[in-house]
Formats: C-alpha cells, structure tokens, sequence
C-alpha cells in the first residue's frame, strides 16, 4: 500500500509540528508539503522532513500530490482551509477547535460527505495525562462535590481584544471536554468575561460555573495577557478526598497525601495515527460526533454571551450524545 501524502498547514505552532513529526513516523503516511505564513517555519519544518515548503497555504489543498491535509493554523482560519481541501477532495484533520460556529461544521460535514473524503475533528484532549489521571482516581474520591480548573498562559499569551473570545473559545473546548468526561452532560452554566489595560498591554479573563450530572459545581477559569508565571491548576473535591493537578499531581485520602505519576503523552499521536488508520484501514474513529459537537455547542455559548447582560445563563435539555470516556486511550498508542 502507497504511504498517505500529507500536507500541513499551518507549521507554526508546537502542535503542528508534532503532528508532522508523527505522520512522518507512522509507516502509513509521510509528509509530502508543508505551509506557514511566511514560509519560514515550513521551510524549518521541510528541511527536517524532507518535503516541499511554501508561504501559501492554497498550494497544499490543492496539490494534486497531496492525499490528506493536517489544518494546525490559527482556530480563525479552519473553517475555510478545510473547506478548500475537502473542496479539492482531500481527506482534512483539523486540529480543535473544529470551527468558530455550528453551521461552519455542518457545511464542512456536508462537504465531506458530498466529496466522499474523511473530515476529522483532532480533538484529543481527553488522551492528555493530566485527564487520565484524574478519571482513574475520581472513583476513590467518593461523592464529588466540586471542580475547578485554572489556566492562565501568561504575558507571551497577549492577545487583541478582537480575537480574545477565539482564544477562550479554545480553552473552552478543552476543558470543558474534560469535564464532560469526568462528570457527564453540563446541565446549566453561567460565563462571564473581562478585559482590562490599555495601550499595547490588555489583559483578559473569562470564568464559567457549571452544573454537571455527576459534580454540582464545577469552575473553569482562564486568562491571557497577565505578567505571571504560566498557571495551570485542576482540583476535583470529593467527600473522601482530593485530586489535584498544580507543578504535580496528588491524592489526598485518608490524612495522607500520595504523589501520582503521568502517563507518557501520546494524545496526539494515537489521535494521528487513528487518522490514518481511518483512511488507510476503515477503523473507527476514536471520539463519536455527537459528543465532542456537545461540547463545542457548550463551549459556544460561554464565548457569546448577551450583550445586554453581564453573563449568560442557561438550562441544557436532557441529552443522548455518547460520553466516550476513552479511559484506554493511551492503551490504544500505537508501538514505540
């Protein structure tokens, strides 16, 4: 069988350049042509691989040479890079979140199958040690009577007013899939945004509260554009200990405090691998529609809230989508 030719677009960022790496070591594919705005970092990322690198995007969707596209650009530019390539009939990963509305993922759907070519969402998150750590310890910590999760990513994570809610809207994807996972389908939810400074400086925090079916109150709160450390907190409270996530990870149980070790990090590359397997092997995919569509809808609302009140709050209707745990997704790495 031929290797699947793949393009990158959008090898700026770490994650695009994982991903590169991992379709250049899976034996089923290779990495055929790769794009950053400017070319610099394609042309980097080509010289390691061995392929082909340009400053346009548009040449990668339509190379004739190219099977499938990895979209890891900026979240605003997914919707029409996905849709050029399936357009051109080419197979799409694109990195989460999908796109910046449900109707730009219904018409990328929609493509797909018009074209007969896989569109994949690279939500991976719930593969990340950090998340299996705390879906193997939830159990022990009895009866969860709340949740939180701080992420702040410092001063290098500036961001204009404009496109702030862009950045949120990705942190929202991510940690509320988390928290899906742990606890189940988000049954209401209140989210508040602020923005402060001046000048070239701006800072930005949002902060959403849920309720879920399985813990009563759970917290996510983020910020960009604070001249601070990096901050990345998880505490889950239960009524016979406590998991938390700060420089390490513990369990508390019983008066004593034990230390947890993480998994190797292979989100991305059991994601990637999946991928191709999907086109190559006509496996299934690793995340069902449905679910990660619940909590893009989820994560949409917390990023548009009404301008006419400080917050929003809602009530979600009773749901059937899947909850896929995934709590043998690193099981699923393929062999090293």
């Amino acid at each position: 069988m031929n290797p699947l030719r793949i393009g990158i677009v959008g090898a700026v960022g770490r994650l695009a350049q994982a991903r590169a790496h991992c379709f250049a070591e899976i034996p089923g594919s290779k990495v055929v042509f790769c794009y950053s705005p400017g070319g610099r970092d394609a042309s980097l990322l080509a010289s390691r691989l061995g392929c082909r690198a340009t400053a346009h995007w548009q040449e990668v969707v339509s190379d004739p040479d190219v099977d499938a596209v990895c979209v890891s650009s900026a979240g605003a530019s997914h919707f029409n890079q996905a849709r050029a390539a399936i357009a051109h009939r080419k197979h799409v990963l694109v990195d989460y979140p999908l796109t910046h509305s449900m109707e730009e993922t219904n018409q990328l759907l929609g493509l797909a199958r018009k074209r007969k070519v896989l569109l994949h969402h690279g939500l991976y998150v719930r593969g990340e040690p950090v998340y299996l750590a705390a879906l193997d310890n939830i159990p022990s910590l009895g009866q969860i009577s709340a949740a939180r999760i701080t992420y702040f990513g410092g001063a290098r994570s500036q961001v204009r007013k404009t496109v702030a809610n862009d950045v949120f809207f990705a942190m929202f994807v991510r940690f509320i899939d988390h928290m899906r996972g742990w606890f189940g389908e988000v049954k209401a939810a209140t989210a508040k945004r602020k923005d402060a400074g001046d000048g070239g400086h701006l800072m930005h925090n949002a902060t959403a509260w849920f309720r879920l079916e399985r813990c009563p109150m759970a917290m996510i709160e983020l910020g960009v554009g604070y001249y601070h450390y990096h901050r990345y907190f998880v505490e889950i409270f239960g009524s016979d200990g406590v998991f938390e996530k700060s420089r390490g990870m513990t369990l508390a149980r019983n008066g004593r405090t034990t230390p947890l070790s993480h998994r190797p990090d292979v989100a991305v590359k059991v994601d990637t691998q999946n991928f191709v397997s999907q086109i190559q092997d006509d496996v299934s995919p690793l995340r069902a529609w449905n679910d990660m569509q619940q909590t893009m809808q989820v994560a949409f609302k917390c990023v548009r809230p009404d301008p006419k009140s400080p917050g929003i709050e809602y009530e979600f209707e009773e749901s059937e989508s899947q909850i896929v745990a995934m709590s043998d997704y690193a099981a699923a790495a393929p062999a090293t």
